[in-house]
């Protein structure tokens, strides 16, 4: 007699995936721990992302950045498609963007527009903008188009040197001659 309490027409199938579950109860999953971005185990934080649909994720960033977007992935898809939302999401991959919409310039621009400035230290690579960018298009409402500015601000010391050069050109020419007529 089996342990089954299935049916004995079982498929292998079935058979297979009865087998792979009868220890499920012995796994000690913290199962309080595993829908909270700040208490789920690392190697688990990848699942909850595509679960809450994260719209970026790579395996390349900081822990902290990880669980910072997969936190703030919820808000972001409450209100998908607003100016609030694309400021939550540029500031879960830790960057600074200052954003004027078209209705903010003097004099308004195009209906429907905005930029998106970008404020930075190090002057970043391609790939960062890139990242930014698609941040920025998976939060902003579809029909919007913006551009991308980056703006460096340095809090380093800066050295400004100029010089100027005054030059006098003279040039002497010969007396014409003078002709004199008596009279």
């Amino acid at each position: 007699m089996s342990d089954s309490v299935l049916p004995s027409s079982l498929s292998d199938l079935e058979r297979d995936l009865e087998a792979a579950l009868y220890h499920f109860d012995d796994i000690s999953a913290p199962v309080e721990h595993l829908w909270n971005p700040a208490a789920c185990p690392l190697p688990l934080l990848p699942y909850l992302a595509w679960a809450l649909s994260v719209d970026q994720w790579s395996t390349d960033w900081p822990e902290t950045r990880k669980r910072a977007v997969v936190a703030a992935s919820l808000d972001i898809h409450r209100i998908k498609g607003t100016r609030q939302a694309v400021e939550i999401a540029v500031d879960s991959i830790d960057e600074q963007v200052d954003l004027i919409e078209w209705f903010e310039f003097k004099p308004p621009s195009l209906p429907g527009t905005f930029s998106a400035r970008l404020e930075i230290d190090v002057w970043p690579d391609q790939s960062r903008l890139d990242q930014v960018r698609r941040v920025i298009d998976a939060a902003k409402r579809k029909s919007a188009h913006y551009d991308l500015a980056v703006q460096a601000t340095n809090a380093g010391p800066v050295y400004v040197g100029c010089a100027y050069i005054d030059t006098v050109v003279a040039e002497s020419l010969p007396m014409p001659a003078v002709i004199e007529s008596g009279v």
